[in-house]
């Protein structure tokens, strides 16, 4: 009986130990789970702070790095393209049969290495004629008097076809003054031999017994007879205040010859008839051409 209680108390007594240990387990296991967690969450936070200053960083050098090859690339562009314009000079003298600095100092031959040119087209629209400054001394026949004259002629404009005439006229005496200026508008390419112009402007007239201003219109007749202002001759009509009292009219020959590549000497016969009185001027002109 004794042996039966014993053993029945040592029974009781390791089930109750047992449970003990059990409800101590269940007590103090999710504390430690939730310090195991808090640990691990703080190292993540860590973790990602670390990550988050290395992206960072990472950035600033990628920008860096994309600065730096962008100049080595445009340094090397710079570098790249003379040798390619080289290599291509080079293949070209060599189709040709020409010293490649022959095509590096021609201007024309580079341009024709970048795009064929429409050549008849350049030759319908670029001018035949060019720019003149004129000084010269002018006659009267009829007065026995001379004069200074002072010009130009064909001042090309932005518009095409469009240039822009001037001249200043006056006698030693002061007894005779005439000035005034034009819008000249080519009818034909003015790269043609042959052309005309329409005139539009204003001029003043002053003689001894008259004074005329007003609109002068007319027409210009061009044949050029050297491209490049080698020589021309011209013939010009126009009307000073026309439809009125006091209209004029002007008629003008013009012989044009160069004697040096930038000058010429020119001769200008003009008939002039106003209401009172007809007169002739004769003029002998120097033209610079820059």
């Amino acid at each position: 009986m004794i042996q039966n209680v014993d053993k029945k108390m040592t029974v009781s007594s390791l089930w109750f130990c047992l449970g003990l240990k059990i409800s101590f387990l269940f007590f103090t296991v999710p504390t430690w789970g939730n310090t195991v967690n808090n640990k691990a969450k703080n190292q993540l936070k860590t973790q990602n702070t670390q990550l988050s200053q290395t992206t960072k960083i990472t950035s600033s050098e990628a920008q860096n790095l994309e600065n730096n090859l962008e100049h080595q690339l445009k340094d090397k562009s710079q570098i790249i393209s003379p040798i390619n314009n080289i290599q291509e000079n080079q293949s070209i003298a060599k189709e040709l049969d020409l010293d490649p600095k022959i095509i590096e100092e021609s201007p024309v031959l580079q341009r024709w290495q970048r795009r064929i040119p429409n050549v008849l087209l350049d030759i319908r629209n670029d001018p035949s004629f060019r720019t003149r400054f004129r000084i010269g001394y002018h006659l009267y026949p009829s007065r026995s008097v001379g004069g200074i004259y002072l010009g130009f002629e064909d001042v090309f404009t932005d518009v095409s076809r469009l240039t822009i005439r001037g001249d200043y006229q006056v006698t030693f005496d002061s007894k005779y003054r005439s000035y005034g200026t034009d819008a000249q508008y080519y009818l034909r390419p003015m790269g043609g031999y042959l052309n005309f112009a329409t005139i539009a402007g204003y001029r003043y007239l002053k003689t001894e017994s008259e004074s005329i201003s007003g609109i002068n219109l007319g027409v210009k007749v061009l044949l050029v007879l050297s491209r490049g202002g080698g020589a021309d001759i011209s013939l010009t009509q126009s009307w000073v205040a026309p439809t009125s009292i006091e209209e004029a009219g002007f008629t003008t020959l013009s012989f044009s010859y160069a004697i040096a590549p930038e000058l010429r000497l020119s001769t200008d016969i003009q008939q002039q008839n106003t209401k009172q009185r007809k007169d002739r001027r004769l003029s002998i002109i120097m033209e610079w051409m820059p």
